[in-house]
């Protein structure tokens, strides 16, 4: 299930920006107008942009160019931690996968991952944990297990706030643990400190 939610009326009120959004048509459209998502979320991304920078929140970009590996299952989750990323106008790479499976591949140079040129190995994954057949504790666990991946920065992106899964994450080898935020503004905030903090 989505923390972040999916439907486009619920992403125009989470932004604040329902006013500016209906300029470009009824938001009733939106789920079958493509074009009309795209160039609203365009205008909000400006907006976001400027708000952060007018309240100090984009103080930091790195000059150093890193991958950044985001794996959950929930597609309106992975928007929105993109989306925040590109927000913060970071020099960073960003690849995207839903599953486990996929990440295990990834990580261990299988297909359809081999070429490590295109496929590098990641400096941060922001890893879920709910997800089908190998969850974000199994990748955890497999993580632990390869030497090869030691000294990789895993920080945990879940909605789930209970204690056990945050103790057994960072017994696994998480280095931080975020609850996944429900307001806009807040996730930002929380991948701005991730980045800084892992990236930096």
């Amino acid at each position: 299930m989505s923390v972040l939610g999916s439907e486009p009326l619920f992403i125009a009120k989470s932004l604040g920006l329902v006013a500016l959004f209906h300029q470009a048509g009824d938001l009733r459209t939106w789920g079958t107008n493509p074009i009309q998502i795209h160039r609203c979320l365009k205008y909000a991304l400006g907006l976001m942009r400027s708000m952060l920078t007018s309240s100090g929140t984009m103080m930091y970009r790195s000059e150093k160019r890193a991958t950044i590996l985001i794996v959950d299952d929930n597609d309106s989750d992975k928007y929105f931690l993109v989306w925040a990323l590109k927000t913060l106008d970071l020099n960073h790479s960003i690849r995207v996968l839903s599953s486990g499976e996929e990440a295990i591949a990834y990580l261990s140079a299988k297909p359809p991952f081999e070429d490590r040129r295109r496929f590098r190995i990641p400096h941060l994954l922001l890893l879920d944990l709910r997800m089908p057949k190998v969850d974000g504790f199994e990748v955890l666990k497999w993580i632990r297990s390869q030497a090869a991946l030691d000294g990789l920065n895993v920080v945990v992106f879940s909605g789930s706030n209970r204690e056990s899964d945050i103790q057994k994450a960072k017994a696994l080898g998480a280095k931080d643990y975020i609850v996944k935020p429900t307001d806009t503004l807040d996730l930002v905030g929380a991948v701005r400190e991730v980045t800084f903090k892992w990236l930096s």
